[in-house]
């Protein structure tokens, strides 16, 4: 099964991700995680949303943390998706998600742990997202 798979990912072409993917990963990642965070805080009711002035506030909060990512995580990642050996790849991405739970947790929420436990969820379930076939070409790779 796996191998009709990677067969289908990597025809002609070999699956590697653009510099502007991670770059939208990282986005949709603090994006998404604010968005869940905020809906958690509030009960999951919106009605109490003020577009006008919290947004704004939300968006500076959000774009230096991701300019750090950015900075730290970016080439990283990128050669952790072109190198050929699976267990660097595999062991780049792992410690950048360990890399990135204690960079949240040191730079946006020192005082409690658990925003920290979601924001490395919701950014795991994000990567999976964005960059299965990239993972899927990997463990192909592995299996072959």
């Amino acid at each position: 099964m796996l191998h009709i798979i990677h067969q289908y990912y990597t025809r002609d072409r070999m699956v590697k991700p653009k510099i502007i993917n991670l770059i939208l990963f990282f986005l949709a990642k603090e994006c998404c995680f604010y968005l869940f965070w905020n809906l958690k805080r509030m009960n999951f009711t919106i009605d109490s949303w003020e577009f006008t002035g919290s947004f704004i506030y939300d968006l500076l909060l959000i774009l230096p943390l991701v300019v750090v990512e950015l900075v730290l995580f970016l080439l990283p990642l990128k050669y952790a998706f072109k190198t050929g050996k699976l267990s660097l790849s595999f062991g780049i991405i792992l410690l950048f998600f360990i890399l990135d739970y204690y960079l949240y947790l040191n730079l946006a929420s020192p005082s409690s742990r658990e925003p920290g436990i979601y924001f490395t969820l919701i950014g795991f379930a994000l990567f999976f997202i964005f960059f299965y076939r990239v993972l899927v070409s990997k463990i192909s790779q592995l299996i072959k």
